[in-house]
């Protein structure tokens, strides 16, 4: 009789700084419930990947999951796979860090189940070359791909029947096909259908395998996945069809099949991912004629053939669509290197070095990174906690040294590798990151004590999957009682989303500077449709900088134009941003400088856009002092007539911030939401508070405004 390898590989991760029901959902619904269904069916051998951070939590809250995977593995049912312990996106980091996520996921494996494993889980499968050097010096075998990566390269889909080897600088890895036919089968197709499929294949490919990997989340947390795979019973019916015919489809882990079978040849695969995620990364616009393109070669009948030459965006694509992801990861990348710096020039003792190291590892979690059919990036508490854990490390290494032993570190360097200079200070209490090419603003506001940033925010933007909100396919959708895919499914968690679409023509920071009409109203401004009469906002203000052992200060500058009665007339812009190292505050002096011939008459605003800790913004008000102190729900929009400063005041045991205004102003506040797309649809999400004190001025020809501000950071 013919017979078929059948390689089925499960990946289980959840993001660093996710919430603890969501895990505490997954193990119950996903997870415990998919070993368990696996335990009543011997027949049935997988590869298994848990990603570090994970498998921990999984040690520590859920022992009777550690428990029965032990069994497992010790019966030979299930051989696990190592990874990047945090689930990095291994590209993204320096090899130095890839190799020792790797070793470190292999020991916690070794030490909870006393097995060394061969292969590794490629985190979203991003996939470069030079990655079988780092990955094979980690003491791994082999390694999962698409075979999207192998199509690219012209092999056809009949030929990815087995495993090949790669290699890099002479270095070896063997590297699978991962089947998307059978990843978009497993679990919404009948499991016979699955089975016939299989079948099919052991007749073309007598003695060779089939594989298919993917998220264990499919099985339980994707919507309507539960229902399907455990109470309709879908899982337990493909496990007892895979041993009703194991004398055909022969179930084996990757490793041992590597061990026994012959490589079916060298290959050198393209930088690559899956093609969903290829497409992702494009440009909004560009994903839209890639999808058109490829709906049209299906119609067509010739994507089958030319489908492997249809290539997105790869993933550091990313970094360039979102500057906050860029940000976020070259301040890792940054704080990385000093970390290695301040070792090598013993300035850091070996515990701080190693604790510091793992905070940064933490932060280096692939989630809040790029955004596709998953939130990521537009989930305020995973860039918090990527944050969070980069702020953690260096306060760390802050509290035992700084450079030159200084209580306050500044530098100027092109932190985010962009061909500009940004002005990074440190102290012991805070971070702050200055990027003068950006109107001046200020991008980080990181406080040590809870080790957040409070200015992490997100500009809102044009996604592909808006056009379809607009064009009513994202409406609600009656329950058809057909569980599909996510990358098929969009629907809205929301009536009306589509009046919510507001996209900013800049990022999102804090002492923005601008100059608007009298004609502008705050519902105008909030949804950044409306007409900017300065040109400060967006562009380069020419800087200095003077620090010393215990403060720095940064002078900004900018000669630029505002638009009044119908002429635009030359205005000075200059902001002196201060902070020293014995309190957790930052002072900004302002002067504008009327360089015109005629009297000026202003309304200028200084925006500030503030993230708290949790991501309810219910939980948070703002107090507004004035003539009298008023208190507004952060939810909500408004113009206070005259206010003194305000105090954005979180929930119990969270930290809060202070504004003293030196001079009297009008204050608009107003949330910042997203429309983004997570797996169970479109949603509203609250990135951060927008909150502007706007002046009514008047300069004379050749004469100065000047006013003060001090932001304070304090506990409750």
């Amino acid at each position: 009789m013919k017979k078929i390898h059948f390689l089925f590989g499960v990946h289980n991760h959840q993001p660093v700084g996710n919430f603890e029901w969501v895990l505490e959902s997954a193990c119950e619904k996903a997870y415990l419930p998919f070993l368990k269904a696996l335990q009543k069916h011997p027949g049935v051998r997988i590869s298994l990947h848990v990603s570090g951070n994970l498998l921990e939590w999984l040690a520590d809250k859920k022992p009777e999951y550690v428990e029965i995977l032990g069994k497992l593995i010790e019966n030979g049912q299930v051989e696990p796979m190592t990874g990047g312990f945090y689930e990095p996106i291994l590209p993204a980091i320096s090899d130095q860090d890839k190799i020792g996520q790797i070793e470190k996921l292999t020991k916690l494996i070794e030490k909870l189940f006393g097995v060394t494993p061969k292969g590794m889980w490629l985190a979203e499968r991003v996939w470069e070359p030079s990655l079988a050097k780092p990955i094979g010096k980690a003491g791994v075998e082999y390694t999962l791909v698409d075979d999207y990566h192998f199509l690219s390269t012209g092999i056809a889909e009949g030929e990815l029947h087995g495993y090949f080897v790669t290699e890099e600088d002479g270095e070896t890895l063997n590297v699978f096909p991962i089947s998307k036919r059978l990843r978009y089968m497993i679990p919404f197709h009948e499991p016979e259908e699955t089975v016939r499929y299989l079948s099919e294949w052991k007749e073309k490919i007598p003695g060779e395998a089939v594989i298919v990997a993917d998220d264990g989340e499919k099985f339980g947390v994707w919507p309507g996945t539960y229902e399907l795979v455990y109470e309709q019973g879908w899982l337990e019916k493909f496990f007892s069809l895979v041993e009703s015919n194991s004398e055909w489809l022969l179930s084996v882990p990757f490793g041992e099949y590597a061990a026994r079978e012959k490589p079916l040849g060298r290959i050198y695969l393209p930088t690559a991912s899956y093609p969903e995620m290829m497409e992702w990364a494009l440009p909004p616009a560009a994903q839209l004629a890639c999808s058109s393109f490829v709906d049209r070669l299906k119609k067509d009948g010739h994507y089958e053939q030319c489908g492997g030459f249809v290539h997105g965006a790869f993933w550091r694509n990313f970094l360039v669509r979102y500057p906050e992801s860029n940000r976020l990861h070259k301040r890792v990348l940054f704080a990385r290197e000093r970390l290695e710096e301040l070792k090598n020039h013993k300035k850091v003792s070996k515990d701080t070095y190693e604790s510091a190291l793992d905070w940064i590892w933490r932060a280096q979690v692939n989630c809040p990174y790029w955004h596709g059919v998953f939130g990521g990036l537009y989930l305020p508490h995973l860039r918090g906690s990527a944050y969070s854990n980069l702020i953690a490390a260096e306060g760390l290494v802050a509290r035992e040294a700084l450079d030159s032993g200084l209580d306050v570190s500044t530098h100027v360097l092109d932190i985010n590798k962009d061909g500009f200079e940004e002005i990074l200070v440190e102290t012991r209490e805070l971070s702050m990151l200055i990027e003068p090419e950006k109107g001046g603003g200020v991008f980080e506001l990181g406080w040590r004590k809870h080790d957040f940033n409070f200015a992490n925010c997100l500009a809102r933007r044009f996604e592909a999957y808006h056009e379809r909100l607009r064009a009513g396919t994202g409406d609600e959708e009656a329950d058809t009682g057909e569980v599909r895919t996510i990358h098929d499914e969009i629907k809205s968690k929301e009536k009306g989303l589509e009046k919510k679409l507001f996209y900013d023509w800049y990022e999102r920071g804090c002492f923005l500077d601008h100059f608007l009409g009298k004609e502008v109203a705050l519902e105008d401004f909030s949804a950044a449709r409306y007409h900017e009469a300065g040109d400060f906002v967006n562009s380069s203000y020419s800087f200095s900088v003077r620090g010393t052992r215990d403060s720095s200060l940064a002078t900004l500058t900018r000669t630029g134009s505002v638009e009044t009665g119908g002429e635009k007339r030359r205005l000075e812009v200059m902001k002196r941003i201060f902070v020293d190292a014995s309190h957790p505050f930052v002072r900004a002096e302002y002067e504008l400088l009327n360089r015109s011939q005629e009297a000026l008459n202003l309304r200028f605003g200084i925006e500030f856009n503030f993230t708290f800790p949790e991501d309810s913004a219910g939980k948070r008000i703002i107090k507004i002092s004035g003539d009298r102190e008023t208190t507004f729900d952060l939810q909500t929009s408004g113009v206070s007539a005259i206010a003194n400063g305000f105090v954005i005041q979180p929930s119990s045991g969270h930290p809060a911030l202070e504004l003293a205004l030196e001079i009297p102003a009008g204050l608009w506040r107003f949330p910042v939401e997203t429309v983004s797309l997570s797996e169970s649809g479109l949603e509203r999400v609250f990135q951060c508070s927008s909150v502007m004190p706007l002046w009514e001025i008047a300069i004379p020809p050749g004469e100065i405004w000047q006013t003060e501000l001090t932001l304070r950071f304090r506990n409750r």
